[in-house]
């Protein structure tokens, strides 16, 4: 990558480097690192060491759910004596809250979003001229049918009145067609979606990340773009059948970013705000591959490679051996790491240090959003923000959100006084089970025998005479009281607290010790509805953080690198997983009712079998059921069900119109079918329990 050498007003050093050095090729150099290299490793720093007390928090959550102590009060303890007891409250609310908000997002057969057409949307002009003149020739077509029908002649002017007349409802007519083509339009880019977000792995990264946000105070997904080759099968039209087609294309791909390897600027509240740096770790031969994309630099890549073969290219941070240890990765993972540690960093730069990158920009004074990738002391990437917006291409949500902060809170953190009160319980309880479950013993070492043992056994004797006995017993033996009890309710004291304050109570995983009301099932339902509230929380802040953003960004995408738009109405973007626990049982409740109050005769006659079918349809989704293999194709649904006669309308049809009634039955004659007492039908079965003969 060639290096301009530019003089920079106001850096003496550089002023100075100038006048003093005739070596244009090492002032190159000197002047790069000290130009964007300096300033990149300047504002690394700062995050770095900003970073130091969120990155303890961490690693202190990350102990509670592995059930280790933090290693200063390890040694606390082991210099105290006694049990090293840790309760795992943490390890059991965690575990169970990632499955609970797991379930809630991941819907089976349901993406965890939607996209909908606004209450009232628009088309392109053309589309909806086209919709306007559709209604306007059908009403016309209409009038003109009815008044053939009536024998009457047809007058266009009185065709026109009638139009004008009906404004409102035909008004209304084109915009419930205008809405059910936006709908099906927005329909199919909602498949289109769903199937990117498939294909780049949008949904593993988020199952992944679920951790992260209970653990781990964020979770953070990351998007890029990468080149994929795949086979296509595909007509031959020349020599028939199939044949194979490579299809080389980019598409999106999303991956799970560990909150570890991402450092934001000191003051940043948010993703878009301030810089940001994410430390990649890269193989050598995956570097390698990187020469000849766009963008990258080929002669900085290879200087890369050359500075590795004298050792490994780290940026090391303050936690890397904890982390290692709690990762359960050998502790020579890091000293022995093959892989080159890649900054890449996300912000905005003055215009004159991006000559020192090859980047030409109309104004050196003005700050541009860059994307540069920098390896040690080497820029091997450098571009201006894709992003129309000047957005970073990630997105971040917390268990519990921190206004005006970048990062959130984790689960561990909010019981974290009550998971350490349980542990003093736990431990002073083992220690007293311990120290109580034998007697304490002082013997008088002058009225022992020689080489006897003090040790106690039953029927151990000690032989003294009347003296010794009058002067001191030569053995005493003290009982140490049990607190078993007391200290077992100051640990399930401790249990119940943190049920409270977690929102995630044993009840919702499965404890049947609850007591009162929540022995009764509406009592149950009741607390799991006040429960699912924080989950519920939990998960509106992933639909607010993550759902919508990415949605967002692939739309914006779409509508920039060639999807058809021009049949988009405007959209809003529903995320649905908040929503979803509620939703779920009281949906499939609400279904049955409906199907129980319209399976009558006077409803089916409104409603088509089509739309008994989809609403069939809908509530075997509520039931996690396979709708296709309940339901026909709709195709081959009649359009209408004639109602079934009955018995009496047969009965009567016989009387009055003989002929009618041997069409439609083919001659059978009806038979009055006996009913009980109860008005039930018999069918000729004795249903009599006593009385029978016989018995």
């Amino acid at each position: 990558m060639g290096v301009t050498v530019i003089k920079l007003i106001g850096n003496t050093e550089v002023d100075k480097m100038l006048e003093e050095s005739k070596d244009t090729d090492m002032l190159s150099e000197k002047v790069k690192l000290s130009g964007i290299v300096s300033y990149l490793n300047d504002r690394w720093w700062e995050a770095k060491n900003a970073k130091i007390y969120v990155e303890q928090k961490m690693l202190s959550n990350m102990r509670a759910v592995e059930k280790e102590y933090d290693p200063k009060k390890l040694q606390a303890i082991r210099e105290f004596g006694g049990s090293e007891a840790y309760i795992g409250i943490t390890e059991t609310k965690v575990r169970d809250a990632s499955a609970w908000v797991k379930e809630i997002l991941f819907q089976p057969s349901e993406p965890m979003w939607d996209i909908k057409p606004t209450p009232l949307p628009e088309l392109p002009p053309e589309i909806e001229e086209e919709i306007i003149s559709e209604v306007r020739n059908e009403y016309i077509q209409h009038a003109f049918e009815s008044a053939a029908a009536g024998g009457q002649e047809v007058d266009i002017n009185e065709i026109e009145q009638m139009i004008q007349e009906d404004a409102p409802e035909i008004k209304e007519m084109i915009q419930d067609e205008i809405t059910k083509k936006a709908t099906e339009n927005t329909e199919k880019l909602r498949k289109k979606i769903d199937d990117q977000l498939t294909e780049g792995g949008f949904y593993k990264a988020v199952n992944e990340a679920i951790y992260d946000l209970i653990v781990l105070k964020a979770m953070i997904i990351k998007r890029s773009y990468k080149r994929t080759t795949r086979i296509i099968r595909a007509i031959d039209t020349n020599k028939g059948g199939f044949t194979n087609i490579i299809k080389s294309e980019i598409i999106p791909v999303y991956e799970r970013r560990s909150p570890y390897d991402i450092y934001p600027a000191p003051d940043s509240n948010g993703i878009d705000d301030g810089y940001l740096f994410d430390k990649i770790s890269l193989t050598p031969m995956q570097l390698q591959e990187l020469i000849g994309l766009d963008g990258f630099d080929e002669k900085e890549i290879n200087a890369v490679l050359e500075e590795y073969r004298d050792g490994g290219l780290h940026e090391w941070t303050a936690i890397d051996t904890y982390r290692t240890s709690l990762e359960e990765k050998a502790p020579q993972a890091i000293t022995d790491s093959t892989k080159i540690d890649c900054l890449e960093f996300h912000g905005y730069i003055q215009g004159f240090y991006l000559k020192d990158c090859g980047i030409t920009v109309k104004d050196e004074n003005k700050w541009y959003s860059v994307v540069i990738w920098k390896i040690a002391n080497h820029i091997i990437k450098a571009m201006l923000n894709p992003d129309d917006l000047g957005k970073k291409p990630y997105a971040k949500a917390s268990f519990v959100e921190t206004p005006g902060a970048f990062w959130g809170r984790g689960l561990p953190e909010i019981i974290n006084d009550l998971q350490d009160g349980a542990n003093v319980s736990a431990r002073h309880l083992l220690n007293n089970i311990a120290i109580a479950s034998a007697p304490l013993t002082e013997f008088n070492k002058d009225k022992m025998e020689d080489g006897e043992s003090p040790t106690l056994y039953p029927w151990k004797t000690y032989i003294s005479t009347d003296k010794q006995m009058n002067e001191a017993p030569a053995l005493r033996v003290y009982n140490i009281p049990m607190h078993s009890e007391e200290l077992i309710n100051s640990i399930n004291f401790w249990i119940l607290r943190a049920d409270e304050q977690s929102g995630i109570p044993a009840y919702a995983h499965g404890s049947t010790r609850i007591g009162g009301g929540g022995n009764t099932s509406s009592g149950l339902s009741m607390l799991m509805n006040a429960a699912a509230r924080g989950v519920r929380n939990v998960v509106r802040n992933i639909d607010n953080g993550i759902i919508i953003p990415t949605i967002q960004k692939q739309f914006y995408d779409d509508m920039k690198f060639g999807i058809d738009m021009e049949s988009i109405p405007d959209i809003t973007i529903v995320a649905k997983g908040s929503s979803a626990a509620l939703q779920k049982e009281q949906l499939a409740l609400r279904l049955n009712e409906f199907m129980v109050a319209t399976a009558n005769p006077v409803d089916t006659q409104i409603v088509p079998p089509q739309g008994r079918a989809y609403a069939i349809k809908e509530y075997a989704k509520a039931l996690n059921l396979n709708a296709d293999k309940i339901l026909p194709n709709q195709k081959d649904l009649p359009q209408k069900v004639e109602p079934q006669p009955t018995e009496t309308d047969l009965a009567n049809l016989a009387k009055t119109n003989p002929a009618a009634f041997q069409s439609l039955t083919g001659g059978s004659a009806v038979k009055n079918t006996p009913l009980d007492n109860a008005g039930n039908k018999v069918n000729n079965v004795d249903n009599r329990q006593f009385g029978r003969e016989g018995r």
